[in-house]
């Protein structure tokens, strides 16, 4: 971002004239247009004074409780600032971020062309300076797809204080942004036993945001990096505890070097969109009899997933009769086999309230309101009282997503309320079922009591609030 372009936005949210922020920078409103425009730029021996008054400027102008959503234009990736003083070290960083780059290509330099890279360290000014790269890369509408490579445990305690703060205000799936993330199996599983479930977590708010792809690599990588192609290669280290260290690469050639030896480690892609997963049900038909013959343990539901739905049903929607036999073999096993079916009661309203039965690789299944009760009625079969302890609600709020676990793998399809993108994520390990079963199944905060009773308690509100509706 240009420093005029920056000033401009920030004279806007603080809603002073121009001519009062140049008065307090102790210059002439000319002087000051002639900067926003791109005319001149402040002299470079006076650069850091600059940055420092402009943004205690307006730090004093803007900030407030939640004052973070006003830079959501300019800064689409920021966090909440929870003192006066972080704004204004954040502002110094943006404003001095520009101030270089605006005076490289005044002096004919090449941004692009730092063959020592450059460190800071710190986490608040490792956390001001990825917002500000990743804000200005995201806003560069002239630049190429954004796609980012990377295998920094964003999760891990180390940067407990850098990357959970960060809030991501603009609607980056506008910006197509891919996102392929590397791990070792060895590196994941451990990942899963000291951080619990905050790995797959991750992984399904992740998917919010980007095209996410996994790749598992046969060795363990030492370095922390993310590298956005093209742009910026981030090396994070910690050669003093606690205290990360930022090393930033914009050598295009280097970039290219490393990104190239990443691959040649030959990765194994373990995300799969629909189309590739259409593919090889072609290719392999007997793919799903050999899936089913690992019993399930557990099929979580976090979303109104089409179980219940008839094979005829399935012709309503696009797609070649042998992905739709598959799906309804899939699903058939589930409910019939000795899988324990857990299921949000968002996962049950939401059917009630949209009428959309969801089928991976297919779509949905649209029911009109006069037939909704009606299919949540085929749950009944699975009520008895035999059969009782198969069904597991629970309590809790959770993206679109279904988890189906065995004792080799775990298999977690994600999708939004559009029901694109779809994405398939398969993980060849069982701590993750292990965990699930733990920290949801085994937490009583978490698990509601069910019993058919319940369950027609349950039917009969929703009948009730429908016959409101409609009277209403």
């Amino acid at each position: 971002m240009k420093i005029g372009m920056l000033l401009e936005e920030l004279i806007n949210i603080s809603n002073v004239s121009k001519t009062d922020f140049a008065l307090s920078m102790n210059m002439t409103p000319s002087g000051l247009s002639k900067i926003l425009t791109g005319n001149r730029l402040p002299l470079l021996r006076e650069k850091n004074i600059f940055s420092s008054e402009a943004a205690a400027y307006f730090t004093e102008k803007i900030f407030s409780p939640g004052c973070y959503l006003k830079f959501k234009d300019i800064f689409p990736i920021i966090y909440d600032f929870h003192f006066k003083s972080e704004l204004e070290i954040f502002l110094i960083c943006a404003i001095d971020y520009a101030l270089e780059r605006d005076f490289a290509v005044a002096n004919n330099l090449n941004i692009d062309g730092n063959d020592q890279g450059k460190s800071l360290f710190g986490k608040r000014e490792v956390l001001n300076m990825l917002c500000v790269l990743f804000s200005d890369a995201v806003r560069d509408d002239d630049s190429f797809p954004l796609t980012l490579y990377g295998n920094l445990p964003l999760y891990d305690s180390i940067y407990s204080e850098i990357f959970p703060r960060i809030k991501l205000v603009s609607p980056l799936k506008q910006k197509g942004i891919t996102f392929n993330y590397f791990s070792s199996e060895s590196d994941f599983e451990s990942a899963l036993e000291t951080r619990h479930l905050e790995p797959v977590s991750t992984v399904i708010y992740a998917q919010q945001y980007f095209d996410l792809t996994l790749w598992r690599l046969n060795q363990t990588i030492d370095t922390a990096f993310l590298l956005l192609k093209g742009r910026f290669l981030l090396l994070f280290h910690h050669p003093i505890e606690a205290i990360p260290l930022l090393t930033i690469i914009s050598q295009k050639t280097y970039m290219t070097i490393f990104l190239n030896t990443l691959m040649k480690a030959q990765p194994t892609k373990i995300s799969y969109t629909p189309d590739s997963v259409v593919s090889l049900l072609k290719h392999d038909p007997a793919y799903i009899d050999r899936l089913i013959q690992t019993p399930f343990d557990t099929v979580y539901n976090f979303m109104s997933i089409g179980y219940l739905l008839e094979r005829d049903e399935l012709d309503s929607l696009e797609g070649d009769a042998c992905t739709k036999d598959d799906i309804y073999k899939l699903y058939h096993h589930v409910l019939t086999s000795e899988t324990t079916f857990a299921v949000t009661i968002d996962a049950m309203t939401n059917f009630y309230t949209t009428g959309k039965a969801v089928v991976p690789l297919l779509g949905a299944v649209d029911f009109p309101p006069e037939e909704r009760l009606h299919y949540l009625h085929r749950f009944d079969a699975l009520m008895c009282d035999e059969a009782s302890d198969k069904i597991k609600v629970l309590n809790l709020k959770f993206p679109n997503a279904v988890i189906l676990c065995s004792e080799e793998f775990t298999i977690v399809y994600l999708t939004d309320d559009e029901f694109e993108p779809e994405k398939l994520h398969y993980f060849r390990t069982s701590v993750i079922s292990k965990l699930l079963k733990k920290e949801l199944i085994g937490n009583d905060m978490k698990l509601l009591s069910f019993s058919p009773d319940l369950w027609d308690t349950y039917l009969d509100e929703l009948s009730r609030s429908s016959r409101s509706l409609v009277l209403s």
